[in-house]
């Protein structure tokens, strides 16, 4: 398999590359062909071997699964923030008053 390089604030990073075979274009990561991921395995199956190099076996994922949801849940307030937000207004403004609040949090009086 042919990896590039790339070098990113102090970090190297291999990454897959493009390879011809007899006329044969295609991506392989870790070992598997990208045409192969995409058919049979799932978002956090591939998220999971981007990651560590390999793909999870069944206690892995539940675990890889349990973690993802848990630092992908969102406060209540958050949450009330962005849906009081105006529909009008241009998302740079929501995205600019997200991560203003979560900077500064509204303190109660």
């Amino acid at each position: 398999m042919t990896h590039a390089t790339l070098n990113l604030n102090g970090n190297s990073y291999e990454l897959p590359v493009l390879v011809g075979t007899e006329g044969e274009v295609g991506i392989d990561i870790s070992g598997y062909p990208i045409e192969e991921l995409a058919e049979k395995a799932s978002f956090e199956e591939v998220s999971y071997l981007l990651i560590w190099g390999h793909l999870p076996n069944a206690q892995e994922l539940a675990e890889f699964r349990h973690r993802v949801t848990y630092h992908s849940l969102i406060h209540e307030a958050m949450k009330k923030l962005f849906e009081d937000f105006p529909i009008t207004a241009h998302p740079m403004a929501g995205a600019q008053q997200g991560a203003q609040s979560v900077v500064d949090p509204p303190r109660r009086s």
